[in-house]
């Protein structure tokens, strides 16, 4: 059976590459291949801010893996991911609107356009999708309960993924988890309770 492709964000990939991994993207581990998208890497590469928080990634073993994980996109499957853009794009808005308003929350969660080229991509391709992204995560909740099979995964189910996969060691996910918290990266809502349904500890033991 081939590998299950998860694509993952931007953010998602900058978090993991806190771990001691490498490699991480574009090989096989616990039958998943961690991919992500030429777009999302020029996002990094081009973005101040970011090469300035992450500046040790434009060097070495990292920059040269980043710049080899891009899912490969034949014309064919590209035509089909604008279309699919076209699609998605009314119904993200109409979704989260509904959801912000039911909810009470102003002003409206958007999905940005790299998030929607990752969401239409997963679904041209059948891959599931790493984020920590509220969004993204809310309009993959709701594809799935209509039968479309995108699983979204966080940061931290990455982890769990090498350590189930003995790539990462206990101590090496609290070390990645602890240096995540002091550079304020922005987790996931109720990350706290994820971490210990995952991993059986309390996340405050960090």
């Amino acid at each position: 059976m081939p590998a299950r492709k998860i694509l993952v964000d931007t953010n998602a990939f900058l978090r993991v590459y806190q771990s001691p991994i490498l490699p991480i993207l574009q090989h096989e581990v616990g039958g998943c291949i961690l991919l992500t998208l030429n777009s999302l890497i020029d996002e990094f590469l081009h973005n101040n801010r970011l090469i300035e928080q992450y500046d040790w990634i434009q060097t070495g073993e990292y920059i040269a893996e980043l710049n080899s994980a891009a899912l490969k996109i034949r014309a064919a499957q590209q035509s089909a991911i604008s279309k699919k853009m076209k699609e998605l794009k009314p119904f993200a808005k109409n979704f989260l609107e509904n959801y912000c308003r039911k909810n009470g929350i102003t002003p409206p969660k958007q999905l940005s356009a790299r998030d929607l080229e990752l969401l239409a991509t997963a679904v041209v391709f059948d891959c599931d999708i790493a984020t920590d992204e509220e969004p993204l995560a809310l309009i993959i909740k709701e594809l799935h309960d209509d039968d479309i099979n995108i699983k979204r995964l966080t940061s931290f189910d990455l982890l769990h993924l090498f350590e189930s996969n003995t790539k990462l060691t206990s101590e090496q996910r609290k070390l990645t988890v602890s240096n995540w918290i002091s550079k304020n990266e922005k987790l996931h809502k109720g990350w706290r309770t994820d971490y210990e349904s995952l991993f059986g500890e309390s996340s405050h033991d960090i």
